[in-house]
């Protein structure tokens, strides 16, 4: 039954959910236990999804540069994650983020956060 409702849960998520091509063809891990991006975008989008709509929902958000978003993202997913852990994927995960804002910065953000969390 886990794996029915994995697979539904992924069938659900919103077309926007997708991940970009370039994220799909990423490196397998020469080594046993290693995370890669690639994993550890598939298997804890929630959490980036949560830390993305963490820092969307703060009222100061729309006027954060981008640096100032991605010094609060990584500080959230270091405080959720562990630094070490973290620190391998990061930059994707912003790069990913990053796509996703200049999104958030052009619609109705209401409806963005919406999407989001859908």
């Amino acid at each position: 039954s886990a794996s029915s409702s994995s697979s539904s849960s992924s069938a659900s998520r919103p077309r926007m959910m997708t991940l970009p091509p370039r994220m799909r063809t990423m490196t397998t891990p020469k080594t046993t236990g290693v995370v890669t991006k690639k994993s550890y975008i598939e298997h804890d989008w929630p959490k980036i999804r949560e830390v993305f709509c963490h820092v969307l929902m703060d009222p100061h958000t729309i006027r954060f540069s981008q640096e100032e978003v991605h010094r609060h993202i990584y500080h959230t997913c270091n405080c959720n994650m562990g630094e070490t852990f973290f620190r391998d994927v990061n930059q994707t995960v912003l790069n990913f983020l990053e796509g996703l804002l200049s999104s958030f910065k052009t619609v109705d953000n209401l409806l963005f956060l919406s999407v989001l969390a859908s």
